[in-house]
């Protein structure tokens, strides 16, 4: 694997890199209470323009089809627009929010949570009013609008559905890890991913739910996953703590542990340009090819 090392304007560490368009990305960095810095890019990561945006950090990019993009962090939901204009509303203080998705309808939906055992979320609606729809004790950290009403969240140890957008929710019966990523690709699959590297995948009317992988210990304890970005239903890459990352090029039959020499954290990562994307610790930013 030829892992190339991308020029990057900040040293913050990553939060989150989304593809909005063939070649345009959006990357964010920052520090949790000091700033939040947004970074776009037209031509495939070649060049990057630099805003800081914000004095609290943002933990998510969630881009639709249909032109919207949606970040979520502390105390604020914001959107971008492709310019890197940016607008945000201070709906809630003290509020982690660590994902945030948009619908067709125009419907925000935002998780968060803290500790472990505080979780919430919150819809936003296109009135602009705030409805808390969960209140869970179990820390919530990532969510996805599946299309028409139907919604998954899923966080410590809980994987939960909302078929009538938001407002009634139920627990699937599948947890076993912390889980920290979802992901839905263009085909309607649906990848969940834990903390300590489980994988289950699921189909967007979550008719079937099959794991893929089971969580992962070793000598030095769990396995630690930050993040995921898949090619295709067969090519997926799992990344987490001190470069480490596993990819699958079956589907999830089989993974394989890639020693890239990433001497960072890797905090994000993406799929877009025919490149896998790693957004790592101190404004670190890396690609690799299929």
């Amino acid at each position: 694997m030829d892992l190339i090392s991308v020029n990057f304007p900040s040293t913050f560490d990553f939060s989150a890199i989304e593809f909005v368009g063939q070649d345009s990305m959006m990357a964010l960095t920052g520090s949790t209470w000091q700033t939040a810095e947004l970074s776009i890019s037209n031509d495939a990561g070649i060049s990057w323009d630099y805003n800081q945006i914000f004095s609290k950090k943002i933990f998510s990019l969630s881009h639709q089809s249909f032109g919207r993009t949606i970040g979520s962090g502390i105390d604020h939901i914001w959107e971008f627009a492709a310019d890197g204009s940016a607008w945000h509303n201070n709906y809630k203080e003290y509020r982690f929010y660590r994902d945030a998705d948009i619908s067709a309808q125009g419907t925000i939906m935002s998780c968060g949570g803290e500790a472990f055992h505080i979780g919430y979320i919150d819809v936003f609606t296109k009135a602009d009013t705030l409805y808390n729809r969960v209140s869970t004790n179990h820390e919530l950290n990532a969510i996805r609008w599946l299309g028409g009403t139907n919604w998954i969240a899923a966080g410590y140890g809980l994987i939960i559905h909302s078929p009538d957008d938001g407002i009634h929710w139920d627990t699937l019966a599948y947890s076993g890890d912390h889980f920290v990523d979802i992901q839905l690709l263009s085909t309607g699959s649906v990848f969940i991913v834990g903390a300590s590297g489980s994988v289950w995948k699921t189909n967007k009317d979550l008719s079937q739910f099959k794991k893929l992988r089971k969580s992962q210990t070793s000598s030095f304890g769990l396995e630690v996953i930050n993040t995921s970005a898949w090619a295709s239903e067969q090519v997926g890459i799992l990344c987490g703590l001190n470069g480490h990352m596993v990819m699958t090029e079956n589907g999830g039959a089989s993974w394989t542990t890639i020693d890239a020499g990433i001497d960072a954290h890797i905090y994000a990562s993406s799929f877009g340009s025919g490149y896998f994307w790693l957004g790592c610790q101190s404004g670190k930013l890396y690609k690799f090819l299929l």
